[in-house]
């Protein structure tokens, strides 16, 4: 209640579509996850400044394409958040000045902390955590595009260095579960 006394203009939305039901909106933000993304942001392109957090959605080419033109026949912009991303500016100046050849990232999780689509990285991941031994496992080492594909929860920062340097399909992810980490 302290809210709505301190921000009379705070709404409360019980489902994402009640969107259009608002008359006032400057800046919808997005930190939920890539489908949220994929599933409302054209719609609120049409309310709104749309501001990505879940960057992992904007590897698929076709949705990213359809993003673009929407953003272009619209009034509404549509940002990228940085998230983790430090020195992301300096890459997307060096990638402007065309001096950024290549790009590889490398991201540790503890092995629980992992959200995995593809069904041998699973395995691969649950093998390590019913293992004994602590140790390190390359899950997946490739292009960013297909990283975002089978770990959208977890690869962010990658898919923003991606956008903002030399491209999903020419940036290389890394992804390592670590067992030795204790916190997750």
């Amino acid at each position: 209640m302290k809210i709505l006394v301190k921000f009379p203009l705070v709404k409360f939305l019980e489902a994402l579509e009640q969107i259009k039901n608002i008359d006032i909106v400057d800046l919808i933000v997005e930190v939920c996850h890539p489908i949220i993304v994929r599933q409302y942001a054209i719609s609120f392109l049409d309310r709104a400044d749309f501001l990505i957090g879940s960057t992992t959605a904007l590897a698929e080419k076709e949705f990213r394409f359809k993003l673009s033109e929407k953003s272009h026949s619209t009034q509404h912009r549509v940002f990228v958040a940085r998230g983790a991303l430090w020195g992301a500016n300096d890459i997307q100046m060096i990638s402007r000045c065309d001096y950024l050849q290549s790009v590889c990232i490398t991201m540790k999780f503890h092995p629980r902390s992992l959200r995995l689509n593809d069904p041998k990285l699973r395995e691969l991941n649950d093998e390590l955590l019913g293992s004994n031994e602590p140790r390190s496992v390359i899950l997946f080492e490739g292009p960013a595009r297909e990283l975002c594909r089978v770990a959208p929860n977890n690869v962010n920062t990658i898919a923003t260095a991606a956008l903002i340097g030399i491209g999903f399909d020419q940036t290389i992810g890394r992804l390592i579960a670590d067992s030795r980490y204790y916190s997750y």
